[in-house]
């Protein structure tokens, strides 16, 4: 990204529904501090909610027959070195 704003706005267009940020001490918690409280001010401003994973799973088993299968993958993402794991939505054929 170009500067913080762009982040920002790349990160709160990311949030579709329910998400789960991961919180890094070492960088959101340190050197990003001051970077990550301005993303969250924008997200509770915009409306954004948060919870714990507790509420979330009750949400979610609440609607037991809704909750989405995914597998797990291998792959590359942008500006990370190597691979990571990544969720990908099971199809019909597996």
């Amino acid at each position: 990204m170009r500067d913080e704003e762009s982040l920002i706005a790349f990160y709160r267009s990311a949030v579709n529904g329910t998400e789960v940020h991961s919180i890094h001490t070492e960088a959101e918690g340190m050197a990003l501090f001051p970077f990550f409280r301005r993303q969250m001010r924008v997200w509770l401003r915009e409306g954004v909610r948060f919870i714990t994973l507790q509420e979330l799973a009750q949400e979610a088993l609440a609607k037991r027959s809704e909750i989405p299968v995914y597998g797990i993958a291998r792959s590359t993402l942008p500006g990370r070195a190597g691979q990571v794991t990544v969720s990908c939505l099971k199809t019909a054929s597996g």
